[in-house]
C-alpha cells in the first residue's frame, strides 16, 4: 500500500499540499446575499480542499449537470436570482460536475439557463460574480484557476456562446492572500 501512495503522489501534477484544517473563516460582519450560501455547510467548511472553480449553465434545476454542481444560481420565483448551494457544498463532497483531475478538488457552479443567444441578465451575472469573488476569498483561489466549463471539456459550450466571457474575467479577483 505505501508503494501504491507513492505512485499516486508521483503522478499528482501540482504541488503536493499538507491537508487543510477544516475550518470556518471568520468573516467581519455576517455575509449577506450570495456570500451566504457558501458558509451553509453541515460539515466544517475545508478550504484546502478546493483548489479550482468551474462556471457552468443548465437550462433548469432539475437538470442533471445543474444537480452535481455545488451550487446554482436561479430564478428566485419573485424576479430575482438567488444563490442555493446543493447537499455537495453543504457536505464538503466532490460533486459531478466535470470530472476526472478536476473533480475532486473543483467547485461547480451552475447558472440556470440558457445562454446560448443571450446572456444571463445582470442581476443573474452579478449573483455569478458575487458568489465566485466569494469563493476566490474564502477559498484562496486565484483568477487563473477559475475556469468556464468549455475551457476544460473540449466538446462543451457551456456556459453558452452569448456567456460574457471577458466582462467576467475582469471581475475576477487578482491579487492573492
Amino acid at each position: 500500500m505505501t508503494l501504491g501512495a507513492l505512485v499516486l503522489m508521483a503522478l499528482e501534477t501540482e504541488p503536493i499540499r499538507p491537508l487543510a484544517q477544516a475550518s470556518l473563516a471568520v468573516v467581519s460582519p455576517p455575509p449577506a446575499g450570495a456570500a451566504l450560501a457558501v458558509y451553509e455547510t453541515t460539515q466544517p467548511l475545508d478550504v484546502g480542499q478546493w483548489r479550482h472553480i468551474v462556471v457552468h449553465a443548465a437550462p433548469a434545476s432539475s437538470d442533471p449537470l445543474a444537480r452535481q454542481c455545488h451550487f446554482q444560481i436561479r430564478a428566485d420565483g419573485h424576479g430575482g436570482w438567488q444563490v442555493a448551494s446543493t447537499a455537495y457544498w453543504r457536505r464538503q463532497r466532490p460533486g459531478g460536475h466535470v470530472g476526472g483531475y478536476w473533480e475532486r478538488m473543483s467547485i461547480g457552479v451552475c447558472l440556470i439557463g440558457d445562454f446560448s443567444q443571450r446572456p444571463p441578465d445582470g442581476r443573474q451575472f452579478g449573483r455569478l460574480v458575487e458568489l465566485v469573488n466569494t469563493l476566490q476569498e474564502v477559498c484562496d483561489i486565484a483568477a487563473d484557476r477559475v475556469y468556464l466549463h468549455r475551457d476544460l471539456v473540449a466538446a462543451s459550450t457551456s456556459p453558452g456562446a452569448a456567456f460574457p466571457n471577458a466582462a467576467f474575467s475582469a471581475r475576477l479577483i487578482r491579487t492573492r492572500r
